[in-house]
């Protein structure tokens, strides 16, 4: 299988997105909030659009987050030195930021941005009103909105929310044929498309599977009727698991 990104309508209603906060009217009101289920595929969709845009930088939150720590990754990045105190180090990423053409901040898990009183997000917010760039925060979990809600100071700078939808049979056409190493006849992406639910992550463990009865029975091209009888894909995170407790 390739592992290559795939341009699925989520990552055109992103970008559609970011568009409209480019000509937004309030300058800092520059923040949108990117959600969806676990598995769509938000980090590999927000990622690429960094990857894409050359003002656009990457960062992932992580449990235990603090301001020092974001500084210090935001000038990895910016490939600012970070060695510094934290006043000099906010005033070195805040001049490489200005001079960025189109910069952009990017921020995965924006969860782990909320703790010790959102510092995180509110050190974000002055960088963004103070430059004028977009940030774009992405939920790695579900209650984010709520809990972002419960500091308007935040909230209102948000100028646009997107939902990430799961994939159409239209866009697993797509990931089939984009990622496959085999080809994937027309009943079978109707397939993995139901049993994936529409969710990338388990759209990709199918087209591995697919892959390996290929393998296994010497095909070029895989139907539907070539994989009855296996599962192509389990979401357990759906399922009910017996313990053994004797």
């Amino acid at each position: 299988m390739k592992y290559e990104f795939v341009k699925t309508a989520n990552y055109e209603r992103l970008l559609k997105a970011i568009r409209r906060a480019d000509t937004r009217g309030a300058k800092e009101a520059g923040m949108i909030f990117v959600q969806g289920h676990p598995g769509i595929s938000k980090s590999k969709t927000v990622e690429q659009i960094a990857i894409t845009d050359p003002g656009a930088v990457f960062i992932r939150a992580k449990q235990g987050y603090t301001v020092f720590g974001f500084m210090r990754e935001l000038a990895r990045e910016l490939s600012i030195d970070a060695a510094c105190r934290p006043d000099e180090l906010f005033r070195r990423c805040l001049a490489a930021l200005a001079q960025r053409s189109g910069a952009k901040i990017v921020i995965d898990e924006v969860q782990h941005c909320l703790i010790n009183g959102a510092a995180v997000l509110e050190k974000v917010r002055d960088f963004s009103d103070m430059t004028g760039i977009v940030v774009v925060l992405v939920a790695g979990e579900e209650g984010v909105w709520e809990r972002l809600g419960r500091r308007p100071q935040l909230a209102s700078r948000v100028c646009e929310v997107v939902t990430l939808e799961r994939l159409t049979e239209k866009d697993c056409a797509a990931v089939c044929a984009q990622l496959a190493d085999v080809q994937i006849a027309p009943d079978l992406v109707k397939r993995i498309h139901a049993d994936s639910k529409g969710l990338m992550r388990l759209a990709l463990n199918a087209i591995a599977n697919v892959e390996q009865i290929a393998r296994n029975n010497d095909l070029k091209t895989v139907a539907a009727k070539d994989c009855e009888g296996f599962d192509l894909c389990v979401s357990w995170a759906e399922k009910k698991i017996a313990f053994d407790r004797k």
